[in-house]
Order: structure tokens, then C-alpha cells, then sequence
């Protein structure tokens, strides 16, 4: 027989002899409905087994039974969406989209809305502050300093916390120019 022969075998084989070595699989994973008809956008699960969860219709629940119970965190209006959080020990994040406070579906007005939140943890998520939005950016530029007039409609896209120093921050603003809005998009350190 020729070589390539034996190895067309052999690529056959070995799917065989790797299945046959794993009887049952790792994980048995269970469905479990933890807030009905939401997207869920984030989770950190800590090393005592608790873990908490974010995502839309103000969706922040905690379990510290390793996932049988899960608890609310009421924290802010429930019209915003968490979009994103990261936590490091006992810092951590969680940012939101933008409020929708009117909503004019039919065209000719636009939409009211408020600025998305970044709320900050120092305790490992038993307490959460937002931050100010005028911390974000710098300079006269809008294109970099979301806080500069004429900016409006902050949303937070996404977080990742670093250590208790360092965290990365998403951010998409618009600016008004000439009765028309461009949009800005940045990451801030």
C-alpha cells in the first residue's frame, strides 16, 4: 500500500478513537429564564460563586447561590439598556445605551433621548455610582470631547476593566452641525 493510503486511514481513525474517549460530555448545560423577553448583554461571575448579569429593560440581577436564585439590583431608570459591564476584583463597570423618552415613530419629529450612564463599582457590585459625563474627553475638538456644546446623545457601546486603575470605554456621540448630526465614535482610556 502506498503512504497516502495509510494516512487517508489514519484521518479516518482518529475522529473514531478521540469520540470514544469521551463517554459523557463536559458540561450539561440547563436553560434557565433569568428576565423574561431580554437580550442579556454581560455577566461576571466572581470565584465565591455569585456572578451578576446585565442587559436590556434595565435587566441587573445577581445570584450568590451559584445560579438558582437571581436577585434585582435596582439602580437607575428602567428605560435605559445596559450594554456592556466588566468587573476586576472589586472594580468594575457597566455602561448603558441612551433613554428614549419620547418616541416618534411616524417621521417628521425626532426622538427625545437622554445620554447613556457608566456606573462605577468600588465593592465588588454591592454599590454602583455614575460617573460624570464631563470626565469623558478633552480639548475643543467634538470629535474627541463628547462634553463640548453641540454634542448630545451619548451611547455607551462597550467597557473592559483592567485593575482598579485602568478601564476601556466605548463611546458613540452626535453633533450637531447645520441643522444635520455627525456621528463621533471613540474609545477612552
Amino acid at each position: 500500500m502506498k503512504l497516502s493510503t495509510y494516512f487517508l486511514i489514519l484521518a479516518f481513525l482518529f475522529p473514531l478513537l478521540s469520540f470514544a474517549q469521551t463517554p459523557n460530555p463536559v458540561f450539561n448545560w440547563k436553560q434557565q429564564e433569568i428576565s423574561a423577553d431580554n437580550i442579556l448583554r454581560g455577566m461576571t461571575v466572581a470565584s465565591d460563586g455569585s456572578a451578576v448579569i446585565a442587559g436590556y429593560q434595565n435587566t441587573l440581577k445577581k445570584t450568590t447561590d451559584n445560579g438558582s436564585c437571581w436577585n434585582n439590583i435596582p439602580l437607575i431608570d428602567p428605560l435605559y439598556n445596559f450594554s456592556q459591564m466588566s468587573i476586576q476584583g472589586k472594580t468594575g463597570y457597566i455602561v448603558t445605551m441612551y433613554a428614549t423618552i419620547v418616541d416618534n415613530p411616524k417621521g417628521g419629529e425626532k426622538d427625545v433621548r437622554t445620554n447613556g450612564l457608566v456606573l462605577k463599582t468600588v465593592d465588588g457590585g454591592k454599590t454602583w455610582n455614575a460617573l460624570s459625563l464631563t470626565s469623558f474627553g478633552e480639548g475643543e475638538d467634538p470629535g474627541l470631547n463628547p462634553s463640548l456644546a453641540g454634542n448630545y446623545e451619548y451611547e455607551f457601546k462597550g467597557v473592559k476593566c483592567i485593575d482598579d486603575q485602568v478601564a476601556y470605554l466605548s463611546c458613540r456621540w452626535k453633533e450637531y452641525d447645520s441643522g444635520d448630526y455627525i456621528f463621533h465614535k471613540v474609545v477612552f482610556k
